[in-house]
C-alpha cells in the first residue's frame, strides 16, 4: 500500500489518506489505515450480514450511499472510496468520518461507543443517548466552562496498562443542528455544514481538544421525558449494562470481537468499572444550564 497527500491521527490511529479530512491533527510515521480512491465491489463474497446499505464478510465492510459514495473496507487496514460523481465532498467526508471509521475500528476490534465525550478535570465522561437527544450540545455547553473536548458520535475506548478504560481522542469537531449553535452563542455564519442539504454544523473545537487519552469515570444517558426538571436516576446493574449496549455504535456492524457474546461481557467489565447513570428533562425548550449544573454536581464539581 502507498499514499499520496495526507496524513492524519485519529482513534489512536494513524491515517495517510487521498482525501482531504478538515479537522483531523496531523500525524506522523507509518500508517495504520490507508484511505484511497478506487473501485468497489458490487457486493462481498461470504457475507453474513447482508442488508439494505451495507454488507459484512470476514474481514470486509461494504457501505453503499447511492448519491454519495462508496465505500470497501479490507481487514481493518484499509478503505477504498469511490464517490459518486456529483457527490459533494463534504458529504463524502462525513460518512467517512462517522459510520465508515467505526466500522474499520470495529473490524480492528475496537470496543465503539456512540456518545460525545468531555474531560473534566483528568477525568472522562461519556455522554450518551438518541440522536438528537442534546448529547453534543451539553458536550459543547461543558468545553465553554474549558473542559477538555475528546470525540463526537463515534467514542472508541481502549484500556490502559493498568486495566482501566480509557477514552481515545477522535476529530475536534462537534455537529450542531442550527437552534444548538443559537443556544451555545456561536456565529453560524462562520460554521461549516456538515452536509449541504442540512441545517447542521461543525464547531471546531481545536483549543480545548485533548490530544491524548482519558480516564473513562462516568458514563451519562440522556433522556427526554414529560418530566417537569431536570432529574438524575441512578441505574441497577443489569440497567447498567443494558444502557452501555443500547449505546453501541451501530451494533449491527459488529463483525469481531467474536460477536455478540464477547461485546456484553466488554458492556458488563465497562458497567462495572465506571459510574453509570442516566439524566432526564423536559420535552420542551432548552435546559442546558440545569443539565450542566446538574452533572456537575454528580461529578462532584
Amino acid at each position: 500500500m502507498s499514499w499520496k497527500q495526507f496524513l492524519y491521527k485519529a482513534y489512536g490511529l494513524t491515517i495517510a489518506s487521498d482525501f482531504y479530512l478538515p479537522g483531523l491533527a496531523e500525524g506522523k510515521g507509518s500508517p495504520d489505515v490507508v484511505i484511497r480512491y478506487g473501485a468497489v465491489p458490487a457486493s462481498l463474497e461470504n457475507a453474513f450480514i447482508n442488508a439494505i446499505l451495507f454488507q459484512v464478510a470476514p474481514g470486509e465492510f461494504l457501505l453503499n450511499l447511492d448519491g454519495v459514495a462508496r465505500y470497501y473496507i479490507i481487514n481493518g487496514r484499509e478503505i477504498i472510496v469511490e464517490p459518486f460523481v456529483t457527490a459533494a465532498d463534504a458529504d463524502v467526508q462525513v460518512f467517512l468520518l462517522g459510520p465508515v471509521l467505526g466500522a474499520l475500528l470495529q473490524l480492528r476490534g475496537q470496543f465503539v461507543l456512540h456518545g460525545a465525550a468531555v474531560a473534566i478535570n483528568g477525568q472522562g465522561i461519556i455522554l450518551s443517548g438518541d440522536s438528537g437527544v442534546g448529547k453534543s450540545t451539553l458536550a459543547g455547553m461543558l468545553c465553554k466552562k474549558n473542559y477538555q473536548f475528546l470525540t463526537d458520535e463515534v467514542c472508541v475506548l481502549s484500556l490502559s496498562n493498568k486495566g482501566q478504560p480509557e477514552i481515545v481522542p477522535g476529530h475536534p469537531r462537534l455537529k450542531l443542528w442550527a437552534d444548538a449553535v443559537e443556544e451555545l452563542g456561536e456565529d453560524i455564519t462562520l460554521l461549516p455544514r456538515v452536509r449541504k442539504s442540512l441545517e447542521k454544523y461543525q464547531l471546531p473545537l481545536d483549543r480545548m481538544f485533548s490530544a491524548k487519552a482519558v480516564p473513562l469515570r462516568w458514563f451519562c444517558q440522556l433522556t427526554r421525558d414529560n418530566t417537569e426538571e431536570v432529574q438524575l436516576l441512578k441505574l441497577t446493574d443489569s440497567e447498567k449494562i443494558a444502557t452501555i449496549d443500547t449505546n453501541t455504535y451501530r451494533y449491527w456492524f459488529l463483525s469481531g470481537n467474536g460477536g455478540r457474546p464477547a461485546h456484553l461481557k466488554q458492556c458488563s467489565q465497562l458497567a462495572n468499572a465506571v459510574d453509570t447513570f442516566r439524566i432526564c428533562y423536559p420535552m420542551d425548550g432548552f435546559w442546558l444550564d440545569d443539565l450542566v449544573n446538574r452533572l456537575e454536581e454528580e461529578v462532584g464539581l
